[in-house]
């Protein structure tokens, strides 16, 4: 696709780290609409999605060196160039979790109520993140002859050259932008606080688990190459989204049949 927007001189501008950018933007956008409608203030989300990038970003980036540490065993520096790529969402929702909770905690803020502002953000985050996943062309799909396959040709693309692949960044992307659509749905309609954010949780473990069998790129395996590691943490993160799921649902239903 378009893995570099222009090059200037020593400058060059990656489309993915624009696309990222503005993920991050919208949905800070976002957050700080939905917070206004709780009555938080938006210095308070400003200063919150700081702190969130900074964990999303070491996160990410930390997960996907762990699962390809080779290669940055013999390339060290390469850890530092997150402009090409190389970011695991998992990582990242679990590094912006912690930073956010700690923040949110010492700002004596409800979490539950926080979580719920989070999810539909984390959604359209993603679902744009993925379109600079496919300018990129990392997270690529595997060969296929379907009709709506793609191709990529610029070389600085990291997906392989002249094979048709599957979309699998585009398959994300939708999926996330649907998830965003449900969450926004649910928003004045949930019986707990959070329930919104561990409905994102096990939707997107599904959809992510789902998604995971049309992708090529090296992500790692686990059970002798049976799921990639993205479908194991999917598991659990369903296994824990839909336990606390119950278990708050239905706590919310007897209090609410003792009125």
């Amino acid at each position: 696709m378009y893995p570099i927007l222009f090059s200037f001189g020593p400058v060059t501008l990656y489309t993915y780290g624009l696309l990222i950018a503005t993920a991050f933007l919208s949905s800070t956008l976002l957050a700080v609409r939905l917070a206004k409608d709780d009555g938080i203030s938006s210095q308070f989300i400003y200063d919150l999605v700081f702190w969130i990038i900074i964990g999303s970003i070491v996160g990410a980036r930390l997960l996907f060196v762990i699962v390809e540490y080779k290669m940055y065993l013999k390339y060290p520096l390469d850890i530092f160039m997150i402009w090409k790529g190389g970011l695991v969402y998992y990582g990242g929702l679990l590094g912006g979790f912690l930073a956010g909770l700690i923040y949110v905690k010492k700002r004596n803020i409800d979490v539950g109520n926080m979580a719920d502002i989070a999810a539909p953000c984390i959604a359209l985050g993603q679902g744009i993140g993925r379109i600079g996943c496919v300018m990129a062309g990392c997270c690529y799909g595997s060969e296929t002859d379907v009709s709506w396959a793609i191709e990529f040709h610029d070389e600085h693309s990291l997906a392989p050259l002249g094979v048709l692949l599957h979309p699998s960044q585009i398959y994300s992307s939708v999926m996330n932008f649907s998830i965003l659509g449900i969450l926004l749905f649910l928003r004045g309609r949930a019986m707990f606080k959070g329930q919104i954010f561990l409905s994102y949780l096990i939707l997107y473990s599904v959809g992510r688990f789902t998604v995971e069998f049309f992708r090529s790129d090296e992500r790692g395996a686990v059970f002798n190459g049976l799921l990639s590691t993205s479908q194991f943490i999917a598991i659990i993160t369903f296994i824990i989204g839909s336990v606390l799921f119950y278990f708050f649902h239905k706590r919310a239903s007897a209090r609410f049949n003792k009125l």
